[in-house]
């Protein structure tokens, strides 16, 4: 009987990190390339979230769709940026 708690006690341990390492992608992923990272953080958040649900999973869930939207947000505004020097630096319409 023993052996089984100290198995579930290792399984929440070792399905923790996927949450800490979806908030702390989240996190990282507000400030550098929020579209990988953001990717990512919801990829584990998702696994975490069906294993063994935490507060960490949800935040880094969440922290992952605001870097996807910002990433997008980004990138277009960067595509108009690109495109309205092309159109003045070349005189193309």
């Amino acid at each position: 009987m023993k052996e089984n708690n100290e198995s579930k006690n290792m399984t929440k341990e070792q399905t923790t990190g996927l949450g800490t390492a979806s908030l702390v992608l989240g996190i990282i992923g507000l400030f550098f390339f929020p579209l990988l990272l953001g990717l990512l953080a919801v990829i584990f958040a998702s696994i975490q979230k069906s294993k063994y649900p935490t507060t960490n999973a949800k935040t880094g869930f969440v922290l992952g769709i605001i870097d996807i939207i910002l990433g997008f947000i980004t990138l277009f505004i960067m595509i108009a940026i690109i495109s309205a020097v092309w159109k003045a630096a070349f005189g193309m319409m």
